[in-house]
């Protein structure tokens, strides 16, 4: 079933999240003919495998949510290219390897969840945009960037984060926190 929702061309938003239900595994190949789409939410749908590229083509996607699923290896350097991107929430999942620097693209990001994965690196590129720079920063105060860069286990370095957790803590950015952000996108 979730295959054929890739013919559904016109679709502007696409809510699954939560529905573990369907039938997990990789994000549908057939996906990738949603081009026009501006919300993806898959948190908690048992995704498993790569986040793929193709979702870089997505360039009108304001929020993509993929927390808490078994996403594995590297974020693509693709998801860069979405620059109207606001809302990004990779966290709870198994990406590892480092943070592309190509993410400095998403212009438009108001929050970021890189959190409880085994990313490596630094955030500074997010921490040079506006809505990230405390010294350029004229924003509503709904700005979150979230990654594993608490001491001593840090593993990402973040000089912005707003949050900063590491693998001891599991209260760090739990579900109940993450669902407490819902309404910032649902009515921005």
């Amino acid at each position: 079933m979730v295959e054929e929702i890739g013919s559904l061309t016109r679709l502007d938003y696409l809510f699954l999240s939560g529905n573990r239900d369907l039938t997990t595994g990789l994000i549908p190949a057939s996906f990738a003919n949603l081009t026009g789409l501006e919300e993806l939410g898959l948190k908690s749908t048992a995704r498993t495998g790569l986040i793929p590229s193709f979702i870089g083509d997505m360039v009108g996607l304001k929020m993509l949510d993929l927390d808490d699923n078994r996403l594995s290896a590297k974020i693509p350097t693709e998801l860069g290219q979405l620059a109207e991107l606001e809302f990004l929430l990779l966290n709870r999942n198994l990406l590892s390897g480092p943070i592309p620097t190509e993410l400095g693209g998403m212009t438009s990001l108001r929050v970021a969840f890189f959190d409880r994965n085994s990313l490596t690196g630094t955030l500074e590129m997010l921490c040079d945009l506006a809505t990230f720079n405390e010294q350029a920063n004229d924003t509503d105060g709904n700005e979150l960037l979230s990654a594993d860069c608490l001491a001593p286990n840090s593993e990402v370095f973040c000089s912005c984060c707003t949050t900063c957790c590491n693998d001891a803590n599991d209260s760090c950015n739990n579900e109940f926190e993450v669902a407490n952000l819902d309404p910032i996108w649902e009515f921005r």
